[in-house]
Order: C-alpha cells, then structure tokens, then sequence
C-alpha cells in the first residue's frame, strides 16, 4: 500500500522560506515521486527539489519526524493515510528547530551528543527511522537551510570545538583502524557507521586528530 505524505515548511509555507518539499513515503518510490512531483507543480514549487524519505507505517500511521517534539505541518497525499509523529533529538534536529534563534539553539544543544561522521558501507548517511544517531550529511543540510549558516555554524563551534566547523566544510580522511574505532560509539555500526562523540567541554582536539590525521 503506498503512503506519501508532504511535511515541513513546503506544508505550511506562509511566512516560511522554502528550500525545498520535504515527501516521506512508505512502498514504490516511482509512484510517491510521481504524486510528489504532481503536488509541488500545483502548490507553485515546481522548480524545488524533492527531499525524499523512506518512511515505515507505525500504529496505523506513516512516521515523520519531528525536530526536538515541535509540531510539523503534514499533508497526506494518499487516501486513508494517517500521520505518526516522532520525535528526534540529533545534532541536525536541534538545528532545525532553533536554527533561526541562534541564541535559543546555543542554549537547548545538549551537553553529549552522538554524530555518524563516516556513513556505514552502503549509506550516504544514516537511513531516516533506523538509527538513534544523527548522520553528517543531514547536519550540513540542515545548517545550509538556515538563514544565516555561517553564524549556526559558529554556534555549533562554540559548544562543541572547531571540529565541528571541519566536518561541515570537508569530509573525514580517516583511516580504517579509526573508523572501526568509532564504530565501538554506537551499538548499530551498520546503520550508523563512525560516530564521534562531542561534549560541550571538549578537552582537546583528538577527535578532529582521528579524523583528519592532525
């Protein structure tokens, strides 16, 4: 049974900048590309990608994820389909949430948290839905939609050291003994593949050392 349904500020757009429609699908991806693509023409957001996200039925209802438990515009595109928030608190959602209040997110960041900085074999990060570890390439997407990215990112270097500033502009060249050593962080190494751990008190600069052979 297919289910697609339209989340986030492509949804609700009034007074929003829209980067881009946000589908989450559960069975053909053609099909809920197609319903997607159709949408967005109608909706005067032709000419925005789609950002699609494989999704699960839940309880009787297709799960989109919440940034921090804020509630989020849906629009289902599919007859009988209901829609199951989930509330996810990665480093990309703190983003999302607070990002237009850099000094609302400087002071909801959590002081330990979890981010996949090599993607499991397979992944181009961490799959939606599959693991409790937030993915890099979800944390760039979400510091590049806000309005002033350079100003987040720098809010995110100030709680969590300068490595995170690298990992936004470059990728890790970490070597195989590190990734497998990063992959003890997390019990899902084959969802969430290397993850570094930051603290708000980061004593010195060993994880950006493992990452980038400083």
């Amino acid at each position: 049974m297919l289910n697609v349904v339209i989340f986030g500020s492509a949804a609700a757009p009034a007074g929003r900048t829209v980067h881009d429609v946000d589908v989450a699908y559960a069975g053909d991806r053609a099909e809920a590309v197609a319903l997607a693509v159709q949408w967005a023409t109608t909706h005067g957001f032709a000419d925005l990608p789609l950002d699609l996200h494989e999704s699960q039925v839940m309880n009787g209802g297709l799960v989109i994820p919440s940034p921090c438990g804020l509630a989020v515009p849906a629009i289902a595109l599919t007859p009988d389909t209901a829609v199951r928030v989930w509330a996810y608190h990665t480093l990309a959602s703190y983003v999302r949430a607070y990002g237009e209040d850099l000094g609302r997110l400087a002071e909801e960041l959590p002081d330990l948290v979890k981010l996949s900085v090599v993607a499991a074999p397979g992944w181009e990060d961490v799959p939606d839905w599959k693991a409790y570890v937030g993915g890099l390439r979800a944390l760039r997407a979400a510091v590049a939609k806000t309005s002033n990215p350079e100003a987040t990112a720098a809010t995110l270097a100030r709680a969590y050291g300068p490595v995170i500033g690298r990992l936004l502009r470059e990728d890790p060249i970490a070597s195989r003994d590190v990734i497998e050593r990063l992959e003890l962080n997390t019990s899902r190494p084959n969802l969430a593949g290397a993850v570094g751990v930051l603290t708000r008190t980061p004593s010195d600069q060993n994880l950006e050392n493992l990452l980038y052979g400083g």
